[in-house]
């Protein structure tokens, strides 16, 4: 249930996001709002959506490393020319995609089973 609520709230912010950029944000942060946010919302609700349900198992790691791999692709086909979701390469969407993932991770493996009482303490 959490996991659906976190894909609602980024959900509504890559909708916010790209409702900006529609006519070209000029206001605080358009450099980080113009060229990364809209892709850090998207790759977020691409991680929570693979791990929202429990029948399709598999590791959250690799789960968030072949969300890596696609973006990374459609990143690339940016480079050669091949305009899928944009049409700008930047090398450092690399970046802003692992460092977004990462957060995703944190927040999926640390604070999400804290919310919902399935936390394991370790004991020593």
């Amino acid at each position: 249930m959490i996991r659906l609520f976190l894909i609602l709230i980024f959900s509504a912010a890559a909708a916010g996001t790209y409702y900006l950029l529609l006519d070209g944000y000029g206001g605080p942060f358009d450099g980080f709002i113009n060229n990364y946010a809209l892709e850090i919302c998207v790759v977020i609700v691409a991680y929570f959506m693979s791990v929202l349900f429990k029948k399709i198992s598999g590791n959250k790691f690799a789960k968030a490393i072949i969300i890596f791999i696609l973006a990374s692709c459609i990143e690339v086909a940016q480079y050669f020319d091949f305009n899928l979701f944009g049409s700008l390469f930047d090398p450092l969407d690399f970046v802003f995609y692992a460092s977004a993932l990462a957060f995703a991770l944190f927040i999926d493996i640390q604070v999400i089973p804290r919310l919902d009482g399935t936390y394991e303490k370790i004991k020593f």
